[in-house]
């Protein structure tokens, strides 16, 4: 038997039932207007954790036929697994020193080359150098090759309705012996901090999905719902992403628009044409507080600088 305490304590139980029987019939009657208005036939989301997702998202103002055909996405279902990996994964130890290796790096050298024009003419405009561009998309997504292989809108769903108690539960049972949250008040309180901050991503993503002319449940990702191949996360879009191609539409899908749009971003943070690498590393924790992952970036855009150990093409 299991000695540990429940994760809310029973004193709380009878408030907690009280809290709960109010917060429910306000998401019931939402979810009734939803499901009954403007259609004759509308379908819940297929799973029970995205209720208070959904109830969110309406009480926000997004449009409740849009949601709807969101969420019921064949691709729309809660995972327990994308937001167990915010309890498990640790920065700290993730292999960034595999994006300097000499394959890697050959492979940002031969992708400055066949895109050194877009590259050249964001440095003109935005100040950011090709090698440091280069190096970024190299650690985010392998040059492009690796958008994500989760729904983006699935998994900021599935993390946002960590929200829940019933969730957290559910979530405690998957990662209590493999968390570096091992205590039940650090964990509650990640989990209702990633979880708000998932939900703030959700509108974003669907606006930006709509202006691509593409369903948003099919917008591929990581586990932390960032997309494109300069994997920006949905907030990030709107204020930061920039027209790379000209066509009038952001897609951060095609390496002009993913490349235009991490070189404003780095600009809008504070990037500058001379700046020590102390000030870079600065600038690059803005798009990952992770120090490793900065130093990745600075340590490939050196060697591509560097062309004593350029591999010879095959």
């Amino acid at each position: 038997m299991n000695s540990t305490p429940p994760l809310f304590p029973r004193r709380q139980k009878s408030q907690g039932i009280i809290r709960n029987f109010f917060a429910v019939t306000g998401i019931v009657f939402s979810l009734f207007f939803f499901f009954s208005a403007g259609a004759s036939e509308r379908s819940a989301p297929q799973d029970p954790e995205f209720v208070p997702v959904l109830h969110q998202l309406l009480t926000d103002g997004v449009d409740a036929g849009l949601l709807q055909n969101v969420f019921a996405h064949p691709d729309m279902r809660f995972h327990v697994d994308i937001p167990a990996l915010f309890f498990i994964i640790q920065e700290s130890r993730l292999d960034y020193d595999q994006f300097s290796r000499p394959q890697p790096v050959q492979q940002a050298r031969n992708y400055m080359e066949t895109h050194g024009e877009i590259l050249n003419r964001a440095e003109q405009i935005y100040g950011v150098p090709p090698d440091i561009l280069t190096a970024l998309l190299l650690v985010e997504t392998r040059l492009g090759t690796f958008m994500g292989r989760y729904s983006a809108a699935a998994s900021l769903a599935s993390i946002a309705a960590m929200a829940s108690p019933d969730v957290q539960e559910q979530l405690w049972e998957k990662v209590k012996d493999n968390t570096r949250y091992s205590d039940r008040e650090s964990f509650r309180k990640r989990a209702e901090n990633r979880a708000a901050w998932a939900q703030k991503e959700l509108a974003p993503l669907l606006r930006y999905a709509e202006t691509k002319g593409v369903h948003a449940a099919e917008i591929k990702g990581s586990y932390a719902g960032a997309v494109g191949i300069c994997q920006f996360m949905p907030s990030n879009i709107e204020p930061y992403a920039a027209d790379g191609d000209g066509d009038g539409i952001i897609r951060l899908s095609t390496h002009e628009d993913a490349i235009f749009s991490a070189a404003r971003y780095l600009k809008e943070h504070g990037w500058q044409r001379e700046m020590t690498t102390n000030e870079q590393e600065r600038i690059l924790l803005t798009y990952n507080r992770s120090r490793p992952y900065a130093q990745a970036i600075l340590t490939v855009s050196e060697k591509l600088r560097d062309t004593k150990d350029v591999l010879p093409m095959k």
